[in-house]
């Protein structure tokens, strides 16, 4: 099943893609892969500091929430549409 994408996860990929270590276009599922570490591991950070009384900004943890949500890959039939992706990111092939 294509894994759609919203507007504000595209947005959050193009800001971290550098911190991700990815560069346009995205070439595989393996990107996609990283992006979803990435965003895994951003949540579980932002998530431990609130827990521990540190003031973060909420509506990123639950934007970073969605972009780990809109970018897993669950069953083996899941993908994400790479040329509509890097389309959206601004990339021109």
């Amino acid at each position: 099943m294509k894994k759609e994408q919203t507007d504000r996860t595209v947005e959050l990929i193009a800001e971290y893609l550098e911190k991700m270590g990815l560069q346009l276009p995205l070439r595989s599922m393996d990107d996609i892969e990283v992006i979803n570490e990435f965003f895994s591991e951003l949540e579980v950070e932002l998530a431990q500091a609130a827990d521990k009384g540190e003031s973060i900004d909420g509506k990123l943890l639950d934007d970073v929430s969605r972009a780990f949500d809109d970018t897993a890959i669950y069953e083996s039939d899941d993908y994400v549409d790479l040329d509509d992706l890097n389309a959206r990111l601004g990339w021109e092939s």
